[in-house]
């Protein structure tokens, strides 16, 4: 049983008609973690998290299970956002990142589940707020020369082979990242204010790998058909060729076609023109040609014969003899009358 309608009219609550993370309106994404909604940017940095920490699902265009429209009643954002903003930890503006990994997050997810399994739940012991280690022989560093080791750390994954990139997101989640973070903020004894977000989203990451396509794409030569190196044009590449057929031929008169008509509408108009009334005049002639064949047979199976039988002297002495046999019939019935 798909609980789709039921979830798409809990996100028309007025409190969950702006996303939990960013405040945009109307957001058709929704974590079943922890039973809130969020725009479609801020649901990219959720999937990163892997889905042990924050299970994504389109508002929409994915199927919902009546356990899952359950626990989305018994969230909503108005809930997570006041369990959040009475722990001690919470910050406003904190990155997703930190957000979701924070014990208050990992609190509301537990509470959320014994309130959709019916049992009771108690609050555990609140932690120490969470600051990275300082070591007393460690010289401490600036926020902004940390910042920036962290983010030439990240220069250096970036600049990998993709094969080698994706792997390496394949096997490393944000939890992973964020323990790097911290652990190198330790060791540089540095106290960042706020700790960038190690998260590359889906569409930077896209937009880059399809630029890296693009780019080796223009190195390709041209004229040459792409399964044997050659570049890539999109659909109606004129420089494609079929092998046979002729196809290849044709696909680069309809392109030359479709460049003139751009170019030069009228001439185009025109010739279209010409060639109707050339088709046209072709098929004037064929009718000509048909009616003649018909009128032939006509002539030669029905006129020639019955002109033969009414030239036979035969036929004129039928004819007398038939017509004076229905005289005389008419003048017996006449005189039996």
């Amino acid at each position: 049983m798909d609980s789709r309608p039921q979830v798409i009219e809990l996100s028309r609550r007025d409190d969950n008609k702006v996303c939990i993370d960013c405040g945009a309106h109307n957001p058709q994404w929704a974590s079943v973690t922890y039973g809130t909604f969020f725009c479609l940017e801020c649901s990219g940095v959720h999937r990163s998290l892997g889905v042990h920490i924050s299970f994504v699902r389109s508002v929409t265009m994915d199927k919902w299970s009546p356990e899952q429209a359950r626990r989305m009643d018994l969230g909503g954002n108005k809930n997570a956002q006041d369990f959040f903003q009475a722990h001690p930890h919470y910050r406003p503006n904190m990155p997703i990142v930190e957000k979701y990994n924070s014990e208050f997050a990992r609190f509301y997810k537990e509470k959320l589940t014994a309130m959709v399994e019916g049992r009771p739940w108690e609050m555990p012991p609140i932690g120490s707020s969470p600051a990275p280690a300082s070591s007393s022989n460690a010289q401490p560093q600036s926020s902004s020369s940390f910042d920036a080791q962290f983010r030439n750390m990240r220069l250096q994954q970036q600049q990998q082979p993709q094969q080698q990139q994706q792997q390496q997101f394949g096997q490393q989640s944000s939890t992973q990242q964020f323990a790097q973070y911290n652990a190198l903020s330790s060791n540089s004894g540095a106290v960042p204010q706020q700790p960038p977000n190690p998260v590359i989203s889906d569409k930077a990451r896209n937009e880059e790998y399809f630029a890296r396509l693009g780019n080796a794409n223009n190195d390709r030569p041209d004229g040459v058909k792409p399964s044997e190196g050659g570049r890539f044009s999109g659909f109606g590449n004129p420089n494609f060729a079929a092998p046979a057929g002729g196809s290849g031929l044709r696909n680069q008169s309809s392109s030359s076609d479709l460049g003139n008509i751009l170019d030069d509408p009228m001439r185009s108009l025109s010739r279209g023109w010409s060639l109707f009334t050339s088709y046209a005049t072709e098929g004037a002639k064929l009718a000509v040609s048909g009616a003649e064949i018909v009128g032939q047979s006509l002539t030669e199976k029905v006129i020639k014969p019955a002109a033969t039988a009414v030239r036979d002297p035969e036929f004129s002495k039928n004819v007398s003899s038939y017509v004076s046999t229905v005289s005389q019939k008419v003048r017996v019935l006449l005189v039996a009358g």
